[in-house]
């Protein structure tokens, strides 16, 4: 079974922060705090894999990168890309062949190009 864990951002103080037994709940009400959960999956580099996070695949093209979403249709974590100006989300097979790269709050520079570096 996956570990259950969840990290943090404040869009208050433009950081991960970690809240502590007390705070958690309040923590996963707030709107001014993003939740994201630990996919259950390491990247090849033994890193954790999180919702929001940014892959760059290596079973792919050079230099593609996905984004971890949870997807409701299919009750599972994906990666989602863009392949030319379309949306394509898969699961997160392979993901640890491949390595988080950043994650939308920290890196969106990586967002702006489409899909590919």
């Amino acid at each position: 079974m996956s570990e259950i864990k969840f990290r943090f951002w404040s869009k208050l103080l433009n950081k991960f922060v970690i809240p502590d037994d007390s705070i958690f709940v309040g923590a996963l009400k707030d709107p001014e705090m993003a939740v994201m959960q630990f996919t259950g999956i390491k990247d090849k580099q033994g890193v954790d894999i999180y919702e929001g996070d940014i892959l760059q695949l290596t079973n792919t093209p050079p230099h593609v990168y996905a984004i971890v979403t949870w997807n409701n249709r299919t009750c599972a974590f994906a990666c989602c890309k863009t392949i030319g100006s379309d949306p394509y989300c898969d699961y997160l097979y392979g993901a640890d062949l491949s390595e988080v790269a950043g994650n939308i709050y920290q890196n969106p520079e990586l967002l702006n190009k489409g899909g590919k570096e």
